[in-house]
């Protein structure tokens, strides 16, 4: 996928002290213009415009801060982040995902806990604490979250009502799904679409019972549940009940499928209603994942921003990411669907805001629940982890190779990435 560049100046007003936090100085008196560099990911040119506008209403908020927002997809953050930070001179303000955070909070992001301790305007108790937790080491909290949130499981109404079909909120079992995706076969249309993100198809191995993470600490991906989970997605393509995965390197395949129109159900988060309201033509629903063998499960997950331990500027990008997760800005990405709030106080604004979404509220509300939501904890190096887990599994899904070897070949190189 072609990589979405975007760099744009905004002027952002400050009207109060800068908040030191103990932490480091600010090489800026509140008198002079500072700029900030602030690098996120983004899926498209409308989540873009998105986060200039938050950026602009922090310019209605503090004065005399110059921002400069660059953007790029979502493989390419992951490669540009490690890259700024080793080279001395990152940008002020990062994106930090908690699934991703082990790997970069210590070494390159700011601590905040002294900064949170000293401002009495923040109310730190309003974010979820699972998310604070997920981007935090052992007390240390590095970073603000913007949102969080567990996968749940849209469909395509329209084409539910063009074969008459009910709406699958009453699926209970696995069995139950697959009859339905195959419902679906024949007519140039399928049932789902099996995805090429690992973080979406840990989905499908915590219903079968599997876990990556063994009790010692160490990572199996080629647990025997793990390997019947991957022959059980191939055999829905296979079945023609999924298409068959044709572009394993694009990360949005799945989404660019269900967009299109020819698939009843797939896979996603709350951030992504923004995307799907956008780019699809059909009403849209939303359940709960589908069970696998053994359990329903979703792992919950979330994101926000942080400070380069390097940033000349601490206090300014404190006060920069402190908006950007304030209850206004949350408001807004909740509005666009952009974001599930991090914020417990304006959740409900997602919900409102999306009434239309037909089972919005009850789906994402059940999946948080400790029934089904499962935080999502990885461990250090988890990048190189889940890139060679996802190199192997396009072979596997192509046909080039069986789930058990292409799980074995990762699982070797996985001992060798973390020395186990």
């Amino acid at each position: 996928m072609r990589k979405l560049m975007t760099t744009v100046c905004i002027m952002v007003i400050a009207t109060g002290m800068i908040f030191a936090g103990g932490t480091g100085e600010s090489k800026s008196s509140t008198t002079e213009t500072v700029t900030l560099r602030w690098l996120m990911q983004v899926a498209s040119a409308e989540e873009a415009r998105q986060w200039r506008e938050l950026a602009a209403g922090v310019t209605e908020r503090y004065p005399d801060i110059l921002v400069e927002l660059s953007t790029t997809d979502w493989n390419g953050y992951w490669t540009k982040l490690p890259s700024e930070l080793a080279g001395g001179n990152p940008p002020d303000i990062l994106y930090m995902q908690s699934m991703r955070a082990k790997d970069y909070l210590e070494a390159g992001f700011l601590p905040l806990s002294q900064y949170v301790a000293d401002d009495p305007d923040i109310n730190i108790a309003d974010f979820y604490s699972g998310i604070l937790e997920g981007l935090s080491i052992g007390e240390e909290l590095y970073c603000l979250p913007y949102d969080f949130g567990p996968y749940v499981m849209f469909y395509n109404q329209d084409l539910f009502d063009l074969y008459g079909l009910p709406y699958p909120d009453t699926i209970e079992t696995a069995e139950d799904f697959e009859e339905l995706c195959s419902q679906f076969a024949g007519h140039d249309t399928y049932g789902t679409v099996v995805p090429t993100v690992m973080d979406k198809l840990y989905t499908y191995f915590l219903g079968s019972g599997a876990s990556l993470f063994a009790a010692d600490g160490t990572v199996k991906v080629n647990d025997s549940r793990i390997i019947e989970t991957i022959e059980y997605l191939q055999g829905l393509i296979d079945q023609g009940y999924a298409p068959r995965i044709s572009d394993t390197g694009n990360n949005n395949w799945d989404r660019e499928q269900f967009y299109a129109g020819n698939v009843a159900t797939y896979l996603d988060g709350p951030w992504n209603l923004t995307n799907i309201k956008e780019k699809s033509s059909f009403a849209v629903g939303v359940t709960m994942v589908p069970p696998g063998n053994l359990y329903r499960r979703s792992q919950v997950a979330g994101s926000g921003f942080g400070i380069s331990k390097d940033t000349d500027y601490p206090g300014e990008a404190y006060l920069a990411i402190k908006e950007l997760t304030s209850k206004n800005s949350l408001s807004k990405l909740a509005g666009w669907g952009r974001a599930l709030p991090a914020r417990s106080s304006v959740r409900d604004v997602y919900y409102e805001l999306h009434a239309d979404v037909n089972g919005l509220h009850d789906a994402v509300e059940k999946s948080i629940t400790t029934d089904i939501g499962v935080p999502f904890i990885t461990p250090m190096k988890w990048q190189q982890v889940t890139n060679t887990i996802s190199q192997n599994l396009e072979a596997i899904f192509i046909g080039n190779v069986s789930a058990r070897k292409g799980l074995d070949n990762a699982q070797e190189i996985i001992d060798g990435i973390l020395g186990q």
